[in-house]
């Protein structure tokens, strides 16, 4: 596999990184606007990561061949595609999990009735978790579909 391979493969999982942020994004607004008015900045930006996640998931391979130019010596790798986006996934949901770990142990104080947090921030922290959960679980099917 060569370094355009192994590149478009990383794409490939930031386009996964750019639609969950977009639908963050969305969530977070629909949750403040209950709250109080919210302007069409965050849709703009929602629409453009969600336009970026689209075009790097189709055309992964034409935007490293942009990043690695023909030019230069490309090496082979040992790696075989399949691995690396398992491993790559893998690494990815050990993020969200990890990242909002953070923001659960006030929720669960929160129950006990002593401290106090938005539920805005417990609910998306738990969706994204268990995003994590389930991209974690399902790494090889994920992996597979990212390797076509």
């Amino acid at each position: 596999m060569d370094l355009r391979l192994l590149l478009g493969t990383g794409i490939r999982i930031f386009s996964i990184c750019m639609a969950l942020e977009a639908f963050r994004t969305l969530y977070s607004i629909k949750q403040a606007q209950s709250l109080s008015s919210v302007d069409s900045a965050g849709y703009i930006l929602s629409v453009i990561y969600m336009v970026v996640a689209v075009i790097s998931w189709l055309f992964p391979l034409n935007i490293s061949a942009i990043i690695v130019p023909s030019t230069e010596n490309l090496e082979k790798s040992e790696v075989k595609p399949i691995v690396f986006a398992r491993v790559s996934t893998s690494l990815f949901a050990l993020y969200l999990i990890l990242n909002n770990i953070w923001a659960l142990f006030p929720g669960y104080v929160l129950f006990s009735n002593k401290f106090d947090i938005d539920p805005t921030t417990l609910s998306s922290a738990i969706l994204t978790t268990v995003a994590g959960l389930i991209i974690l679980l399902n790494n090889k099917k994920i992996a597979m579909l990212m390797c076509k």
